[in-house]
C-alpha cells in the first residue's frame, strides 16, 4: 500500500464519489440521499465561487471526500460550512482511546491524556499506531498476500483460515494486548471497551485480545478488567462527544 494523498477534486472523480457516498455506512445519520444520481455528482463538481473540494487517494482510488463552502455574502465571509466522508472500507484505521473517570472523559493536565497510538515511540516513523493500526495490518496484509485488502476483505480471509493474515491477526492482537496489559497494571479499570469499526468483528478479535492481554498480566491482575465491544460500534467516538451537552442541557 502507498500512502494517502490528498488532492483537488476532478471531474473524473464523480463516478467513484458516486459510488463512495451510496454506501448505507457512508450516508447514514447524514442529510445525503441514498442512490445519487451520476449527474448530480457532475454538478457539483463543476467549478463554483466559494466552494472546494478535495480527495483523498490511496493506490489512486479515491477513499475520502471534503468539501468546504464559504459563505458568499460580505458580512458571512467569516463563516465557512464543510462535509466528509470516508469509504466504508477505509473508516475506523487509526488508534485512538480515552481514559474514562466517574463517568466523565479525563484530559489530563495538558489535554493530551490517553494516546495510547503513540505507544512505543522512536521516530515520527515508528510507533505503535504505524504498524498496528488498522490501515498499518492491512498494508502489511496486502505485502504478504500480494493483494490489495479492505477491511471486509482482510476479515472474510480470517474467516477463511487464510495463514498469512490468521498470523497477522495472532501479531496484531498481542501487541495491544500488551499495551492494554500496560494500562491495567497503571489505571486498575473495571472495564476496557473496544470501539472504531473494528469493534463490528468483537467475534473474532475480543477473545484475541483478552487472551492476549490476561497472558502478558501478573496472574492477580488476570480477567479483574473486563474487556468488551462498544454498544455504539464506531459511533462512540460521536455519542460521547454530545453526552456532556446532553446531560447539562447546554445549547449545542
Amino acid at each position: 500500500m502507498s500512502d494517502i494523498v490528498i488532492r483537488h477534486a476532478e471531474p473524473r472523480d464523480a463516478e467513484p464519489l458516486r459510488m463512495l457516498m451510496a454506501h448505507p455506512e457512508v450516508y447514514h445519520d447524514t442529510l445525503q440521499i441514498p442512490y445519487p444520481a451520476m449527474e448530480a455528482w457532475q454538478e457539483k463538481l463543476q467549478p463554483k465561487p466559494h466552494t472546494f473540494h478535495l480527495v483523498a487517494t490511496l493506490d489512486d482510488r479515491v477513499t475520502g471526500h471534503l468539501s468546504l463552502h464559504v459563505e458568499p455574502r460580505p458580512r458571512r465571509s467569516h463563516v465557512a460550512t464543510f462535509g466528509m466522508a470516508v469509504s466504508a472500507g477505509h473508516q475506523g484505521r487509526g488508534i485512538g482511546s480515552a481514559l474514562i473517570l466517574d463517568g466523565r472523559p479525563y484530559p489530563g493536565s495538558h489535554f493530551q491524556s490517553g494516546e495510547i497510538g503513540y505507544s512505543d515511540y522512536s521516530s515520527s516513523e515508528e510507533y505503535l499506531e504505524i504498524d498496528y493500526s488498522t490501515l498499518g495490518i492491512l498494508r502489511r496484509a496486502s505485502a504478504l498476500t500480494g493483494s490489495q485488502l479492505d477491511g471486509f476483505a482482510f476479515i472474510q480471509r480470517i474467516r477463511d483460515n487464510d495463514p498469512c493474515c490468521l498470523q497477522l491477526l495472532e501479531d496484531w492482537t498481542a501487541k495491544l494486548g500488551r499495551v492494554l496489559a500496560n494500562n491495567i497494571l497503571m489505571l486498575d479499570p473495571d472495564r476496557v471497551v473496544i470501539g472504531g469499526g473494528i469493534s463490528k468483528q468483537s467475534d473474532i478479535l475480543i477473545p484475541l485480545l483478552e487472551k492476549q492481554t490476561n497472558r502478558q498480566l501478573p496472574p492477580q491482575y488476570r480477567q479483574l478488567a473486563e474487556i468488551v465491544p462498544a454498544r455504539l460500534a464506531n459511533d462512540a467516538a460521536l455519542f460521547g462527544a454530545v453526552k456532556p451537552f446532553y446531560e447539562t442541557g447546554a445549547d449545542t
